[in-house]
């Protein structure tokens, strides 16, 4: 049935609810399927390529690569200060800059999402989407402290090469590339 409740429904249905629903259906939801449905992932898009923040990087100034995309713990650009560490979950900027570059993912991203937790208030977490000259394409930062809210930035005028996260107490939980 299409019940559009976020539920993992495997049933066929076009539910359009972000679940990973892998059941072959047209959901259009943003969620990674699986599926061989045309979940809008065709073309150059990177269609909702998931970056998962899992593995051994977080240590400021050392790149490390997570799906064919570079990560780097980088300077606060308020602060001029780099601290942060991986966690069970994802990686903690306080405070930082989580950078991703998108030059070697075969793909154009125009749209990202982050998940994160941010314990500083509203607006403590910025995610910025950069183009190849450095101009800024859009930021949008947080609005609750202390649950994972999804953060998206989406780019007015084509493919974007990089994403940072800045926070001041922040968990990054996951990216999701378009």
């Amino acid at each position: 049935a299409d019940d559009d409740d976020g539920a993992d429904d495997d049933d066929g249905a076009d539910d359009d609810d972000g679940a990973d629903d892998d059941d072959g259906a047209d959901d259009d939801d943003g969620a990674d399927d699986d599926d061989g449905a045309d979940d809008d992932d065709s073309g150059n898009g990177c269609g909702g390529l998931v970056l998962t923040l899992d593995g051994d990087g977080a240590v400021c100034d050392v790149p490390w690569t997570e799906n064919g995309a570079e990560l780097v713990l980088t300077t606060h650009p308020d602060t001029g200060t780099c601290f942060g560490e991986q966690s069970g979950g994802g990686v903690w900027i306080y405070p930082a800059m989580l950078k991703v570059t998108f030059a070697t993912l075969g793909c154009e991203v125009t749209r990202v999402e982050a998940d994160v937790v941010d314990w500083a208030g509203a607006g403590g977490a910025v995610v910025t989407l950069i183009d190849a000259t450095g101009n800024v394409l859009h930021t949008a930062s947080n609005t609750t402290t202390g649950g994972t809210e999804i953060i998206q930035v989406q780019s007015p005028s084509g493919p974007a090469t990089a994403v940072g996260v800045t926070g001041y107490e922040t968990e990054v939980l996951e990216f999701r590339l378009y």
